[in-house]
């Protein structure tokens, strides 16, 4: 009897797992450019046909299967060697993007293959940028999370890169989403203002 709940288990898993695709782990990848950096993204990503102003990268991030939630927006920016101002600066940008009520918000630091990175954890409600960004017009969408990140590249300068979306979404795809610039989260130590 054991035998057979046991089984009968190892079917329910496997079911569970294949309707539900496969695991962020698991998935096929693919390289893309952005600028100088190479990045490994998923397959499901699906870049667009063109990119919007200042973007050298930007995919869509397919919501997860069974749940009401958009696509996410992974985008990569660079201004060149010493555009686009601090560290320090641009977290403080970031955090703004979020209503202060609410907030939860964890910065941590570390390095990749391509160069040391400061990464920004954040969920709550975004105020997510909608139409020409010279309007500043956004609009409040709750249940959020972003990913925010600093890479400084060894030649070029620094890169940022955002995922942001449901907060469900972001969440299970944190992992993608450092191991897309060759970030390693169980390395990352609390990042200290300068």
């Amino acid at each position: 009897m054991m035998l057979r709940s046991v089984r009968m288990l190892g079917v329910v898993l496997a079911l569970g797992m294949s309707c539900a695709g496969l695991s962020a782990e698991e998935e096929k990848t693919k390289e893309a450019e952005a600028g100088e950096i190479k990045l490994q993204v998923p397959e499901s990503w699906k870049a667009p046909e063109q990119l919007k102003t200042f973007r050298i990268a930007e995919f869509a991030v397919p919501a997860r299967k069974g749940e009401k939630e958009t696509d996410g927006e992974y985008v990569v920016f660079h201004f060149g060697p010493e555009g686009g101002g601090g560290i320090d600066d641009n977290l403080a940008r970031w955090v703004n993007m979020f209503d202060e009520k609410g907030r939860e918000m964890k910065v941590t630091q570390g390095e990749s293959s391509q160069g040391k990175y400061v990464i920004l954890e954040l969920s709550g409600t975004y105020n997510k940028s909608v139409g020409p960004p010279f309007l500043r017009k956004t609009e409040k969408v709750p249940d959020s999370r972003g990913l925010f990140v600093i890479l400084s590249s060894k030649g070029s300068g620094n890169y940022f890169i955002r995922l942001t979306g449901a907060d469900g979404l972001v969440k299970s795809q944190a992992e993608t989403f450092r191991k897309s610039f060759g970030g390693d989260g169980s390395k990352e130590e609390e990042y200290k203002a300068k």
